[in-house]
């Protein structure tokens, strides 16, 4: 019985240190490496809803990307990422830079074009934005990046109208601006998801907690329509705007 306990520890030792052999260690790792996982993680706490957690990953991500870039700028799933994790960090800006040169150095990145086209989206870049998010459809037969552009626009179209509904509470100016983006963002959302009334209800329901008129009559229109009405996305613009 002794021998036999004893040739179990051995070969449960052995397993241990080939196990711990075959992972590499921090410092092996390269900077790319280590911006991918960095956003794999800020991506799952995202998920989860730990959006302050979540930013302090894409920021370590975007130093270890930024860190790679430097040696390797031509990298296309580098440019992807490091322009997504800027995304995560509201850094349109930058995000559209590699974005933009992630889709140059691959036509087929689904992935890049969808996410350039959130950015674009976010710099109000409405046009250009649509050329994108169309790319990415025609690079995604199965049509998982559509379905997530589609729940994504509804999200930044609610945030534009809620931000645009406090400035106009605040009396700034742009408020109302930013609702008839946030307005013209859905109405995106909508004509890409073929004027689903699931969709079209469910920003009714924003409509009504918003207690806007303008939305509320403009998505009344479509249901009533039965979701057959193609429609220029271009919003109504209230009177005295």
């Amino acid at each position: 019985m002794k021998l036999s306990l004893n040739f179990i520890c051995c070969v449960f030792v052995i397993l241990c240190l080939l196990a711990c052999g075959k992972k590499p260690s921090g410092s092996s790792m390269s900077a790319f490496d280590k911006g991918k996982s960095y956003l794999a993680d800020g991506d799952r706490l995202l998920e989860f809803g730990d959006e302050i957690e979540a930013k302090k990953y894409y920021e370590k991500a975007i130093t270890q990307f930024e860190s790679e870039a430097r040696t390797n700028a031509d990298k296309p799933e580098l440019a992807r990422m490091l322009g997504k994790a800027q995304y995560r960090m509201r850094d349109f800006d930058n995000s559209i830079q590699w974005l933009t040169k992630a889709t140059q150095l691959d036509q087929s990145d689904a992935v890049a074009f969808q996410y350039l086209g959130y950015s674009l989206v976010n710099k109000s870049k409405i046009e250009e934005a649509i050329t994108a998010f169309r790319s990415a459809f025609s690079n995604n037969p199965s049509g998982v990046v559509k379905t997530e552009c589609i729940d994504e626009l509804m999200k930044i179209g609610e945030f534009a109208m809620s931000v645009g509904e406090t400035f106009v509470q605040q009396g700034t100016p742009q408020g109302q601006e930013y609702k008839m983006l946030g307005m013209r963002i859905m109405a995106m959302g909508l004509e890409f998801s073929n004027y689903d009334l699931d969709k079209a209800h469910k920003i009714q329901e924003f409509a009504f907690e918003m207690k806007d008129e303008i939305l509320i009559n403009w998505i009344g229109n479509i249901i009533e329509a039965d979701g057959q009405t193609t429609f220029d996305i271009t919003v109504p613009v209230q009177k005295g705007q």
